[in-house]
């Protein structure tokens, strides 16, 4: 698989774990939302902190 594909299957499974997130109760949404931050890591999309205030949008202002 090149890394195209990789990377295009990887945004779909991200996409339909995200349309699962709707309709599941609290603790399913919560195992969802660890599966898409690993998919998102492997992607290398996902956004981290480190918790430094300045670094963080919603803190940072």
């Amino acid at each position: 698989m090149n890394p195209l594909e990789r990377r295009n299957m990887l945004t779909n499974k991200i996409n339909s774990l995200k349309a699962e997130l709707e309709e599941a109760d609290f603790m399913r949404k919560l195992e969802l939302k660890d599966e898409i931050l690993e998919l998102e890591k492997e992607l290398g999309t996902a956004k981290l902190y480190n918790g430094d205030s300045d670094e963080c949008e919603m803190c940072g202002s």
